[in-house]
């Protein structure tokens, strides 16, 4: 259920109570929700998909009494906490299995994580920075060189390989990215049999009917194992007013990146990741069901590319004017 409830959403975090409040409040017989606030178009976006995945929560709230919301709401909150602890606290006793580190870490001992050990720091490492430079080591570890939500980190792309020129080549396909999917929607054992035949065992995923990639679901299999590489001790919203790396702007930035793709690139990405992730249980499903299948950020060079991309698309399927 967690998963469904955070993806409705579309945020890493946020608070379910405004969500469920406002959609008891309106009816189907409301006017035109473009007259509310976006924020309140926001809330009644999330409340249809919340019901929709969840359809006995406007129930549960109006039969617990005077205070229903508030308990259904904190419910739900308690339970998106603990299955997202259970992520975090999961990945960090598997991830030094994955690959070799070098030194070998102890993902318990968060003061030699992150940009303190060599392999960790070379994967969080910003995509356009060369880890291989000392003087980028020593910026990243000492603060100098400063690490925005948009600076992607390299274990994104296939290979850890980066292209300046062409931002989305291997984007998303990087092995360790892959794994911590793996590791969240279908089971630990899953992210040690990646390049295996593993989608036939059911994992967490396909227990609640998810056979299909999300770009919000890539986006927090990544904000969660960028956090777990790194030497912060929890995972927070952050930001700089609470003193920690801002995990919340990442994951929305991911998200605003892969949205802003070329459609059929998008559409090649998640099917893809469907193929990886959920392929055997896909084709078993569709037997049975007839189913159907400080520098300019890294993130803001991507969406511009991706802008020229769409805009080339279109241009190109214009008819020539006589």
């Amino acid at each position: 259920m967690y998963y469904l409830i955070e993806e409705s959403a579309g945020r890493l975090t946020y608070f379910v109570r405004p969500i469920i409040e406002d959609g008891l409040i309106r009816s189907s017989k409301d006017a035109n929700p473009r007259s509310f606030s976006s924020r309140r178009q926001r809330l009644h976006i999330d409340y249809v998909a919340l019901t929709k995945i969840a359809p006995l929560i406007p129930d549960l709230a109006r039969e617990s009494g005077p205070h229903g919301i508030s308990s259904t709401a904190a419910m739900l909150e308690k339970a998106r906490s603990a299955a997202r602890a259970t992520d975090v606290s999961s990945m960090k006793i598997h991830i030094h299995h994955w690959r070799k580190f070098d030194p070998p870490i102890n993902p318990m001992q968060r003061h030699t994580m992150g940009f303190y050990n060599n392999s960790s720091g070379q994967l969080l490492c910003p995509a356009g920075r060369d880890w291989a430079d000392s003087s980028v080591q020593h910026g990243l570890i000492d603060g100098t060189i400063e690490v925005g939500p948009g600076e992607f980190p390299l274990f994104l792309w296939k290979d850890e390989t980066f292209e300046p020129t062409e931002t989305f080549t291997g984007f998303l396909r990087g092995d360790i990215l892959v794994k911590a999917f793996l590791h969240i929607f279908i089971g630990p054992q899953a992210a040690y049999d990646a390049k295996e035949n593993h989608a036939t065992r059911k994992g967490n995923a396909a227990i609640h009917g998810i056979h299909n990639v999300t770009t919000y679901s890539i986006a927090y299999a990544a904000t969660i194992a960028r956090f777990v590489l790194s030497n912060q001790p929890t995972l927070t919203a952050g930001g700089k007013e609470r003193g920690r790396w801002p995990y919340e702007v990442f994951y929305q930035e991911l998200v605003k990146t892969m949205t802003e793709m070329v459609e059929d690139e998008l559409d090649e990405l998640l099917y893809w990741w469907d193929e990886t992730v959920f392929g055997d249980i896909r084709v078993e499903d569709s037997d049975t069901e007839n189913t159907t299948q400080p520098l300019t950020s890294i993130a803001s060079t991507m969406r511009a590319e991706a802008a020229a991309r769409r805009q080339a698309a279109k241009d190109q399927a214009q008819p020539a004017r006589s």
